[in-house]
């Protein structure tokens, strides 16, 4: 039997999913997750990875409902003793808000650690297999319970609530403006600093997050029309929309 803990990768798309196209004159989708895997070297060595494709999309594309539909199919793979944590490969624009709102939705003391890249797949220097290989790698670490949902680029972690995007091209453009990172992925071991500072988690218990992933289009429909970048107004949207559905 493996020693080698499980972790479970979800792939949506981003860059780190794309290749350049010279009929469109840019990046589009072109991998599939289980090649996103297969092109990181020693992955087999961190953990037994298990890769579920969810989307192949721009991450402007990632709207609230699939967010919704994200953090339900993480949350029930946690639920299996097996699991040590999960992975979600992403795109960079809108990482923050999908990780923000799967840490408000976060049900478990197992990990969440979401990652992207700033340089397409088929790029000469891409920056995808580094990053997926110290996300699972952090996923997999018992450093990394209870701290909920993180971002890692870079070889640094983030705590959800907290990253930003920084630049628009620069692979170190992820930082946490006044409180910094809480960790980093170095060769031989995960390093946290700190804890997640002032996290939100949603006051919904589990039977009530079922039931609204069970209806996604309906909260969907209410929060579209508040800015992602909106993260305060995010959480409390949440809620009352939540609270709403119960009422009816």
């Amino acid at each position: 039997m493996s020693g080698k803990k499980k972790v479970i990768v979800f792939t949506t798309g981003g860059t780190i999913a794309m290749k350049y196209d010279p009929k469109v004159n840019g990046l589009v989708p072109a991998v599939s997750g289980e090649d996103l895997a297969a092109a990181v070297p020693g992955l087999d060595k961190v953990a037994d990875v298990e890769v579920r494709e969810f989307s192949n999309i721009a991450s402007p594309g990632m709207t609230p409902e699939m967010m919704f539909q994200l953090s339900k199919m993480i949350n029930e793979a946690l639920e299996s003793d097996d699991v040590a944590g999960a992975v979600v490969t992403h795109g960079t624009d809108t990482v923050e808000e999908t990780s923000y709102m799967l840490d408000l939705l976060h049900q478990s003391e197992k990990p969440v650690v979401l990652t992207a890249a700033m340089r397409g797949a088929g790029d000469t220097s891409p920056d995808g297999p580094a990053n997926i290989y110290c996300a699972v790698k952090t996923a997999a670490s018992e450093e990394a319970r209870g701290k909920g949902v993180m971002v890692l680029l870079n070889e640094t972690i983030h705590a959800a609530g907290q990253v930003r995007k920084t630049h628009s091209a620069n692979p170190a453009t992820f930082a946490s403006p006044w409180w910094g990172p809480i960790g980093y992925c170095d060769v031989d071991r995960v390093v946290f600093r700190r804890e997640p500072l002032n996290r939100q988690t949603s006051l919904l218990n589990l039977s009530r997050h079922a039931l609204i992933s069970s209806r996604p289009r309906q909260v969907s429909a209410e929060i579209t029309s508040i800015t992602l970048s909106q993260k305060a107004a995010k959480a409390s949207l949440l809620k009352d929309s939540a609270e709403e559905i119960f009422r009816r």
